[in-house]
């Protein structure tokens, strides 16, 4: 095994935990999934190429559903420069077999992805970014896909004590807040989807979520965020 494939392992090793962390956070059944080694790891990763372009799970990805029912797919991608109409052909495989449009696919890669060309997903040149790519496919197909590294999962963001405690409303809650305060959902304050915390949790557009955060006196506050591109 070259050392460039070792460490690639190693590093999907140590992620691992923490993509389930995130997923178990969103609502997923995963204990089923903790009990693997290095050992486990490894095979699957050497298996992992055979499987990448299939739109269904392949040895490494994930497939379970959230608490709402949807399902999430998390799939392996571990590469650092895509062709968007390769990906654009995966993406629709993917929600035509595997998931349907209100479901959740997350693609894990390897390190920040480079977008090549533009494509009928992707906007001008200056903008040809993953973050538009996907709010592209939000807005255009109603596909919630997710974009994340392996870097991104090397510890777990919610466990730092000064990221105050998330929770995403549901569309009743919602609701009864707007009504409390008099206002329409346009009016409160922005987290963009990008946000660190909002994509951990896997916030969508219009979602709202309740930030909880303590003041220097130990007071809880309360404040609201709805999700924007």
């Amino acid at each position: 095994m070259s050392a460039g494939i070792e460490q690639t392992t190693d590093l999907v090793f140590r992620s691992r935990k923490f993509i389930l962390d995130m997923l178990e956070q969103r609502g997923c059944d995963v204990e089923d999934l903790r009990n693997y080694t290095f050992d486990n790891i490894t095979p699957m990763f050497n298996s992992y190429s055979s499987t990448k372009d299939l739109p269904t799970p392949g040895s490494l990805d994930i497939l379970t559903k959230d608490k709402h029912g949807r399902n999430i797919f998390v799939k392996y991608s571990l590469e650092r420069f895509r062709q968007t109409n390769k990906l654009d052909k995966l993406v629709d495989d993917i929600f035509t077999t595997t998931l349907s449009k209100g479901d959740n696919l997350i693609f894990i890669n390897l390190g920040r992805i480079l977008m090549q060309k533009t494509s009928k997903t992707t906007t001008a040149s200056k903008q040809n970014t993953v973050e538009s790519y996907c709010n592209t496919l939000f807005t255009r197909k109603g596909y919630y896909v997710q974009v994340f590294g392996l870097e991104n999962f090397l510890f777990n963001p919610t466990d730092n004590i000064y990221v105050p405690k998330h929770i995403i409303l549901t569309r009743e809650e919602t609701l009864k807040i707007l009504k409390q305060y008099g206002i329409p959902g346009q009016h409160l304050p922005r987290i963009r989807r990008e946000d660190p915390i909002a994509k951990w949790m896997g916030m969508r557009p219009f979602e709202v979520c309740e930030i909880k955060r303590l003041n220097n006196s130990s007071i809880e506050s309360i404040i609201y965020r709805r999700c924007v591109f």
